[in-house]
């Protein structure tokens, strides 16, 4: 049942002095008085917004829309494309109303000095420059899945020394299709793939580095990115030690920055420098409650970064907004972060790039951790025996890992024993090769691909001529509602 109570819709009173501009046909209107402006629609049971003229901190004059900023919030007024109204000529009337208050006149000369700070901003080029560099390495992605594998944070081989993935991690990204994990998107043809992963966080990055690198500058928006990236991987590896990747945690950084110059210091912005506050507030309330109720996202990652983007705001933004050049300290530490990025980099190229000795240290690494997935064992070993040439100096710890592929899933992945038959076969024992291809036929016996592999093994094929890899898994490629299998990932197929 509705209430039989209705509230009594707001007169509008219009005196002697006022001026009310009506905005949209639908009743949307203006209305300035003695003492501030109304905003609100007529024939609306709700009252209208009123905004002092004391309180006002910035104007900022477009074709269509007046942005109102204020010591708490920033408010954005349009009107209809057909509308005759001149904004300049409201703002003139707003200015005229301020400059009759006492200290009105100092009230405009503030906005003037604003004015002055938005007209001497640049583009954001730190922030272009790190989008640039998240499309760049997501291309590389695309074309080969070890670059994801070398630099994906694992907080374990840390402690092995391979210390890159302390910044590799940010410019990284899951080629997700929607909010479909990579192994769900396995056989969806990659024109149909949407990269959601790196577009929200890249459209996110842009909007919001564009509101912090204006204020603030190159230098210390450099420094705003790194604290916030720190944040990101010191948290998760304290407090979940899970594997992560992605900007992310960059932009829930930008995001904290913006939230510290609009708490700290909302009368030194452009009012189209701003977000409204209570729109910033629950967007991002929103953003940290589903990082710790949704698996896909690393909560812990975004709060760090947030927190991290916070404090980097609260310690440069004063001197940024006081029109101070930054100091000695934060170039210095601008140039250390950039050159900790590209030797991080220079790092983790060697493995990329497949050099025998790299993915040698690499597996060892690997094979000395307690917990590895199956999946991470197999992957390594099989690029060891197949996409290096550098086979034989590697090839005891290829044996290593395809061994303990196969012995943490019993025996039951034919893909497994492919890569254990392998790496066999390479190191001259085709007798292993073959009674362990002959294990994965008797799993899946439709599979030709499996066949194909034990007539090289036996000769009656070269070699050299190594069947074409299936794309997808062997249950994928198997008869219709094959049995169930987990191969310790965590991910259902």
């Amino acid at each position: 049942m509705r209430s039989s109570r209705t509230r009594a819709p707001f007169e509008l009173v219009v005196r002697e002095g006022d001026e009310l501009f009506e905005l949209t046909r639908r009743g949307h209107y203006l209305l300035l008085s003695e003492s501030g402006l109304y905003l609100g629609r007529l024939r609306n049971s709700q009252r209208a917004r009123f905004v002092p003229w004391s309180s006002l901190t910035h104007l900022v004059i477009g074709k269509r829309s007046l942005w109102l900023g204020t010591g708490s919030t920033v408010r954005l007024i349009t009107h209809g494309r057909r509308s005759p109204l001149s904004f300049q000529h409201i703002a003139q009337r707003i200015e005229r109303r301020i400059a009759r208050l006492p200290g009105g006149i100092g009230q405009l000369s503030r906005m003037r000095e604003i004015d002055e700070r938005a007209r001497r901003a640049t583009a954001p080029w730190v922030t272009i420059a790190v989008v640039g560099l998240c499309i760049a390495m997501h291309l590389m992605q695309i074309s080969d899945s070890l670059v994801s594998e070398a630099g994906i944070f694992v907080r374990e081989l840390l402690g092995e020394g391979e210390l890159w993935r302390i910044v590799t991690p940010h410019f990284l990204h899951d080629e997700t299709w929607f909010f479909v994990s990579p192994e769900a998107a396995v056989g969806i043809p990659l024109i149909l793939r949407f990269p959601s992963h790196i577009a929200l966080n890249c459209m996110g990055m842009l909007l919001l580095g564009h509101l912090v690198e204006q204020p603030l500058g190159s230098a210390r928006t450099i420094f705003v990115l790194a604290l916030a990236a720190f944040g990101a991987i010191f948290v998760t590896a304290v407090v979940s030690g899970e594997q992560v990747l992605g900007a992310s945690g960059m932009v829930l950084g930008l995001a904290g920055a913006v939230l510290a110059l609009e708490l700290n210091a909302p009368e030194r912005l452009p009012a189209n420098w701003r977000i409204r506050r209570g729109l910033l507030i629950g967007a991002l309330a929103v953003e940290l409650v589903a990082g710790f109720t949704l698996t896909f996202i690393a909560g812990w990652a975004h709060l760090g970064g947030f927190l991290g983007g916070y404090l980097a705001a609260r310690i440069v933004a004063r001197g940024a907004l006081r029109e101070r050049v930054a100091g000695g300290w934060l170039r210095s530490a601008a140039i250390a972060v950039v050159a900790s990025v590209a030797i991080s980099f220079a790092a983790a190229a060697p493995l990329v790039l497949r050099m025998g000795w790299a993915l040698d240290r690499h597996a060892r690494n690997i094979l000395a951790l307690e917990r590895v997935g199956a999946v991470t064992l197999n992957n390594l070993a099989w690029r060891i025996a197949t996409e290096t040439d550098g086979f034989a100096q590697a090839s005891t710890r290829a044996l290593e890992l395809a061994e303990r592929a196969v012995a943490e899933t019993e025996r039951a992945n034919p893909d497994y024993l492919d890569t254990l038959a392998e790496v066999h076969f390479l190191t001259g024992d085709a007798r292993s090769a073959i009674l362990t291809i002959d294990e994965a036929i008797q799993i899946a016996p439709w599979d030709e691909y499996f066949r194909e592999q034990r007539d090289r093994f036996v000769g009656l094929r070269a070699a050299d001529d190594r069947p074409e890899s299936p794309a997808l898994p062997w249950l994928l490629r198997g008869p219709a509602e094959p049995p169930p299998w987990d191969d310790g990932t965590g991910v259902e197929i």
